[in-house]
């Protein structure tokens, strides 16, 4: 509905749609498709506090001012503060996965094989190996074949 000008208030007009694609931290208003309004907090939304924030529960920080607190494995997405997007772990570093191991997971990852001074929990978590001994774990046997 944007047409081949920019009338969008707080977005811009996609060219391909002609749809409004609204700003970080705006909604396409539902009655003027036209105008992109500021996220409300998440303690004008409608529902109980564990229903406002996707991924999250809605939390007063200080007297008035509310926000998304995520769940452990989420952090709040950069366009709606009201939603809680997976993270992706196995990006993260220090995990002691093994190389191509780590399968992230909604809101947790899991590896099945760990790096040298790591140990493999039934959790599917790398351990730091508290003594600091390097244990080689069957994972690497087959890659060590044939260097000594």
């Amino acid at each position: 509905p944007c047409g081949r000008y920019n009338v969008c208030l707080n977005g811009m007009c996609d060219p391909q749609s002609s749809q409004c694609v609204c700003d970080a931290g705006f909604i396409t208003d539902p009655i003027n498709p036209l105008q992109c309004l500021p996220v409300p907090p998440c303690n004008l939304l409608q529902g109980s506090p564990h229903e406002q924030c996707l991924n999250g529960a809605c939390v007063q920080n200080f007297p008035g001012l509310y926000a998304c607190a995520c769940y452990n494995g989420y952090q709040q997405s950069f366009t709606n503060p009201n939603i809680c997007d997976n993270i992706d772990e196995c990006r993260l570093p220090g995990l002691g996965c093994a190389p191509g191991s780590c399968t992230d997971l909604i809101g947790d990852y899991s590896c099945t094989a760990c790096v040298i001074g790591y140990t493999l929990d039934q959790r599917g978590k790398c351990l730091m190996n508290n003594q600091g001994q390097n244990s080689a774990l069957p994972w690497l046997f087959p890659m060590m074949d044939g260097m000594f």
